[in-house]
């Protein structure tokens, strides 16, 4: 038996995304993997500033409700297109809540081996002022993580050295 069993690869459908389910997808091949695909619908800071608060709650409902099935569908049809590549289907969740903390929550939840997922690259003061979900995951997952620099990460790298 494999090492890794079960890997997740959050996807944010951004620049960072197709080079994780890449290395996702060779990874569960070769090792007789499964994949689970999330997405992390992020509640606004705002309402998670206040969350006691009734109209922030129901703020932040009415924005992930809105959100919510354009997403699920977009998952599912990345999930389709991937099933001729995977071993086995992949599964699709999508949950609410702040990136870094529902990520590495899923993880433990789910009993995944391995986490893959893009990282952007930036460092600096881009990474102070934006944070950085792939750190926070990687110091707090229950198991291995792997994060893959996407297209565009070296321009980010390369427009804060110029800075």
């Amino acid at each position: 038996m494999s090492l890794f069993q079960r890997i997740l690869v959050p996807v944010a459908f951004d620049a960072s995304t197709p080079a994780a389910i890449e290395l996702a997808c060779r990874l569960a091949t070769e090792l007789g993997a499964t994949v689970d695909l999330l997405h992390v619908i992020d509640v606004p800071e705002s309402a998670r500033a206040d969350l006691e608060s009734w109209a922030a709650v129901t703020a932040s409902r009415a924005y992930a409700s809105d959100y919510r099935g354009e997403v699920e569908a977009r998952l599912r049809r990345l999930a389709d297109d991937l099933a001729p590549r995977l071993p086995r289907p992949a599964a699709t969740h999508v949950l609410v809540g702040d990136p870094a903390a529902t990520i590495v929550h899923h993880a433990r939840e789910r009993r995944h081996d391995l986490v893959v997922m893009g990282a952007h690259g930036r460092t600096g003061v881009a990474r102070v002022f934006l944070g950085s979900v792939a750190e926070r995951v990687t110091r707090r997952a229950p198991c291995a993580v792997l994060t893959v620099r996407g297209a565009g990460a070296e321009a980010d790298a390369g427009s804060e050295a110029a800075a």
